[in-house]
């Protein structure tokens, strides 16, 4: 990967549109490819171990790797800034770069598949969505692709992206003056949605590949205002993905492992209140690996009980609200102030008050 200013922008690239993956042909991810980079398996299991919180350590790296994942998929709601900027904490390195794009809508990578392989539209009528939030039957849009490849050149940089799978599958209903949503991508979790990204450039002479392989199977069902605005959502979304490259003529790898709410049936719930503050519940399962160590060393891997006793709201240096994990060790609380700090409260009662700027980051002591 390409260093500093180029890396970051290598690597934004490569992982612009998350929440899916592989490709090319079709298949899913290798775990074999690269033996001594970590695996999805390992990922998947550091995930479904109990999250720690018992500690002030443990209680920070739980918070920077959940934070940017308690809200819907499909958006950041939480744009931490510092109080002396005003400016957005910008995500750093490989580890960190993959986790917030989870938090971003895919972009669409089709151009009319301009750079080979079919897309297929569809329609199913009446279909029962088992909506949480109207008994109406649904008329669905799909969406299929296979092999459809984007191709995009900049100078000797060369990005392409490949996507296969059940691309997108929904549609909406009125009730009364709202609107009940449903949407899913993959068909299941054995057959999820794929991405491939490969990015080849030249640096210093030599020519190296970056790579993003993703996964993703996941279901949405929303209750929006007049003007579409969320009002409530129930989510379920699985994600697995491996990414390999260069940081500065180094091998690097990882591989992580997203998954909020527990089942399909037993999902991540999210209101949203008339002042735009956020209340959260459910489960939230994070498996952060890499090669080397230290781009994960402040992540914090497992699964997490999450709730906001009080609402999350976004305001000028920050967010105030209160944000609770629960994990192995206790209950780890999150106080949230209006002027940039949080009162971090582990599980053993030990207590520390740091800046908002600095969370949502895991990597290199972030």
């Amino acid at each position: 990967m390409k260093t500093q200013a180029g890396s970051a922008g290598a690597l934004a690239l490569l992982i612009s549109t998350t929440l899916l993956l592989p490709g090319c042909g079709g298949g899913g991810l290798d775990e074999d490819s690269t033996p001594e980079m970590p695996t999805v398996a390992q990922a998947l299991a550091a995930s479904s171990q109990s999250g720690k919180v018992g500690t002030f350590t443990e209680a920070r790296h739980a918070v920077n790797s959940l934070l940017l994942l308690v809200g819907p998929p499909g958006t950041i709601p939480l744009p931490f800034k510092s109080g002396s900027t005003a400016k957005a904490a910008q995500p750093q390195g490989p580890m960190t770069k993959a986790l917030t794009a989870t938090g971003q809508k895919a972009a669409d990578p089709k151009a009319a598949c301009s750079g080979g392989g079919t897309e297929t539209t569809g329609q199913q009528n009446g279909v029962n969505v088992m909506s949480p939030y109207s008994d109406q039957l649904f008329n669905l849009a799909l969406v299929t692709d296979a092999n459809c490849r984007q191709v995009q050149q900049s100078g000797s940089d060369t990005y392409t992206i490949t996507v296969n799978g059940l691309s997108s599958r929904n549609g909406e209903v009125p009730e009364g003056s709202q609107r009940i949503s449903y949407a899913q991508r993959g068909e299941s979790a054995s057959a999820p949605f794929r991405i491939s990204e490969e990015y080849r450039y030249s640096e210093g002479g030599r020519s190296y590949t970056d790579t993003l392989l993703l996964e993703t199977f996941g279901l949405t069902h929303r209750r929006n205002n007049s003007n579409n605005d969320i009002i409530s959502g129930e989510f379920y979304t699985r994600t697995l993905g491996q990414l390999s490259g260069f940081d500065s003529g180094n091998a690097y790898g990882g591989a992580l492992a997203l998954q909020q709410g527990s089942s399909t049936t037993s999902r991540y719930l999210v209101t949203v209140l008339e002042a735009g503050a956020l209340n959260v519940s459910g489960t939230l399962a994070v498996g952060l690996l890499s090669q080397p160590a230290s781009f994960a060393a402040n992540c914090g891997s497992g699964t997490f009980t999450v709730s906001t006793p009080t609402p999350i709201q976004l305001v000028d240096n920050g967010i105030q609200g209160k944000l609770q994990l629960v994990g192995s060790g206790g209950t780890a609380t999150y106080l949230f102030s209006s002027d940039g700090q949080v009162e971090i409260t582990a599980g053993d009662g030990s207590k520390q008050t740091v800046s908002q700027s600095t969370l949502g980051n895991c990597d290199f002591g972030g």
